[in-house]
């Protein structure tokens, strides 16, 4: 995946991998340009490096987003689902704390966004510097149709923001079909939460083998 360089908002320059926001500028978003839904590729990984922030938020955005002046803050906007800087987590307008809150995101270090359109649920992941776990949720009721992309704020520094796509992995998995018996355990197998998805395999990785994959 790479960031749109035909629909971005104010102040926001894409270069392939790499989107930035100029220093002092307004509000202004940014989009990734694989969309992904229950029909067409419903699951999804991206592993973004947090290359320079302080003021921003980083999720999905519904399809319908494109149309907009894409100079929306995610904690307000209908059509998002995000982390922000600080770690507060929003979903279509609403903060989903305290029960669900990340830790603040660091610059230098790497938010990984797991999607599974099939369940509409999105799975964020802070890591370190070092590319190792800090904190995880998974927000499901996300938009049918998605895409990953930031917005970034006024920055609270003189230098530009910037975020990089350091990985991703976009596929069309078969149906989900679940067959539980005998009152399973909520830690089974079928249970747990799967943060990666390798071509053609039913099993997940970690999110330490996942960043260590697109790292």
């Amino acid at each position: 995946m790479k960031w749109r360089e035909d629909k971005f908002g104010p102040g926001v320059a894409a270069d392939g991998d790499k989107v930035t926001h100029a220093a002092g500028a307004g509000q202004g978003c940014a989009l990734l340009d694989v969309n992904c839904s229950g029909a067409g590729y419903n699951a999804a990984s991206v592993l973004l490096e947090c290359s320079a922030i302080s003021s921003c938020f980083i999720g999905v955005v519904g399809s319908n987003f494109v149309h907009s002046k894409l100079d929306e803050p995610f904690d307000t906007c209908a059509l998002a689902a995000a982390v922000r800087h600080d770690g507060e987590v929003f979903r279509k307008g609403q903060n989903l704390g305290p029960i669900i809150k990340l830790s603040e995101l660091q610059s230098g270090g790497f938010v990984s966004l797991e999607l599974d359109m099939q369940d509409q649920e999105l799975t964020i992941t802070v890591l370190n510097k070092d590319k190792g776990l800090i904190s995880s949720v998974s927000v499901d009721n996300v938009p049918v149709e998605v895409c990953v992309a930031v917005s970034f704020g006024k920055a609270t520094t003189a230098e530009p923001q910037s975020v990089r796509v350091v990985g991703s992995s976009s596929e069309k998995v078969p149906k989900k079909f679940v067959k539980k018996t005998g009152g399973a355990d909520l830690w089974d197998d079928g249970n747990a939460q799967k943060l990666g998805h390798e071509q053609g395999s039913k099993g997940g990785h970690t999110a330490a083998d996942v960043a260590a994959m697109m790292g």
